[in-house]
């Protein structure tokens, strides 16, 4: 029998609760934000068009784990076995 990928191996095991590098999705959100917020970027926003993309992509990052946060809250009422019925 062959073995799993390891990586194919790794998503199967991964939390759903947890983002990237294992830390979970509420603290990555906390991050986007505070980046967005604050005046210090990897790229100045003084310049035009550049300066304003990494904060549209950290909106992204934030939209993506505030989805998968409501996902993995949302997941455990879906995975329940139904409760035996009475007859």
């Amino acid at each position: 029998m062959q073995e799993p990928h390891p990586v194919t191996a790794t998503r199967r095991t991964r939390d759903p609760k947890r983002g990237p590098l294992n830390i979970p999705h509420g603290i990555w959100v906390l991050i986007c934000l505070i980046y967005i917020i604050s005046p210090f970027d990897f790229i100045p926003d003084f310049l035009p068009i550049i300066g304003w993309t990494d904060d549209t992509g950290m909106l992204g990052f934030a939209i993506y784990n505030v989805v998968q946060w409501m996902r993995a809250r949302r997941r455990p009422a879906i995975d329940t076995p139904p409760s035996p019925s009475s007859n």
